[in-house]
């Protein structure tokens, strides 16, 4: 069984880690939360916060997956379909 980790925080020093950890296990995908106007802007933020791993770097589109939505907002901002997609995929948080 594959594991699906959702990850907030991802673009600070913690998060970071805790993807590098994540990464390093076998058949875990993580999808990185990030605040950001629209997806785009998400993985440019995720690239530049994640610049001095490229490991990390690396893996954004592979073994990352990036979500624009926020923790702030109900359901993480997310389209209602996309949130509950989002439920049915993870495995942890």
């Amino acid at each position: 069984m594959s594991t699906v980790v959702l990850l907030t925080g991802a673009t600070g020093f913690l998060g970071s880690q805790i993807a590098r950890r994540l990464l390093q296990e076998a058949g875990c995908t993580v999808i990185a939360l990030v605040r950001a106007e629209d997806h785009e802007a998400a993985r440019h933020r995720l690239s530049r916060a994640w610049w001095g791993w490229p490991e990390l770097a690396g893996a954004i589109g592979t073994g990352v997956r990036v979500l624009c939505g926020d923790v702030r907002v109900p359901r993480l901002g997310l389209h209602p379909a996309a949130y509950d997609a989002l439920v049915h995929k993870v495995t942890h948080i």
